[in-house]
């Protein structure tokens, strides 16, 4: 049985993953200081757990919840799923054939980006709905629709759910969809930073105008000899602007008009 412990070092941060012990993990469990992440491959360690005399355990329930999440990696039924959750602060649980191996996912959990990989996952068969575990143990769920044919018309098989990539892929059968995709189309804090990056990285004329009219402090309408609709067309790529155009615009940025184009 693995159980693998880290405890947050900082605001956003998780020391090293370390083996424990089955006979110890009560030991940390009652002393451990800090917000704690445990990851056991198999529900036996509830048998250590629930072995202490019961008085005992109960009454540090409070201070063990706020600071121990529990992912469980497991075949079976989890017995005492609902006990589990009102002694912990969380309690993941994960299907042992839907999950990454656990090496994969100590990296994940410890990652700058955690949020943006999925560790692992379950198909819901009664509402068609796939629900994945995200590095930082948030769960998304998606609906079987957002998973369309292929071009190549390869349809996905929701009865065979695996994790590929390191936690970048979703597989049914052979079909594959990208991680990034269903984080994008139901995560808008995550499409929101994409575009953003999207837009950062842009070397048209209009994007690299819009990042040096921000980086001058200058709204659209601060062009006097320019209608503010017309700069919004030029940032978004709508139109392209005349000669006479781009002077005033550089006129206005305190720039040369060859400039514009190096932001």
């Amino acid at each position: 049985m693995t159980l693998l412990v880290s405890e947050k070092v900082r605001k956003e941060s998780y020391s090293p993953f370390k083996l424990i012990q089955e006979e110890k993990i009560v030991d940390f469990l009652f002393h451990t200081k800090g917000q704690s992440i445990v990851i056991v491959n198999n529900h036996d360690f509830l048998t250590s757990i629930f072995a202490l005399p019961s008085e005992k355990f109960y009454r540090k329930q409070n201070d063990v919840r706020k600071r121990i999440t529990i992912v469980l990696i497991t075949d079976p039924p989890v017995p005492s799923l609902f006990l589990l959750e009102a002694l912990f602060k969380e309690v993941i649980v994960i299907p042992r054939d839907t999950s990454l191996p656990v090496n994969q996912i100590q990296e994940i959990i410890r990652s700058k980006n955690a949020e943006n990989y999925v560790i692992g996952g379950k198909i819901d068969k009664r509402t068609h709905t796939v629900i994945l575990v995200r590095g930082d143990l948030s769960k998304l769920a998606a609906p079987f629709s957002t998973f369309r044919p292929s071009g190549i018309n390869v349809k996905p098989d929701f009865t065979k759910f695996s994790i590929e990539d390191s936690g970048q892929t979703l597989k049914f059968g052979d079909y594959e969809a990208s991680v990034d995709a269903v984080l994008y189309e139901f995560d808008p804090p995550y499409r929101s930073e994409k575009r953003a990056e999207l837009a950062e990285k842009d070397e048209s004329f209009g994007a690299c105008l819009r990042r040096l009219r921000v980086l001058k402090g200058l709204k659209q309408n601060d062009f006097p000899d320019l209608d503010e609709r017309e700069v919004r067309r030029i940032e978004c790529g709508e139109v392209a602007p005349r000669k006479s155009t781009v002077e005033k615009l550089a006129r206005k940025l305190g720039v040369s008009v060859e400039e514009i184009r190096s932001y």
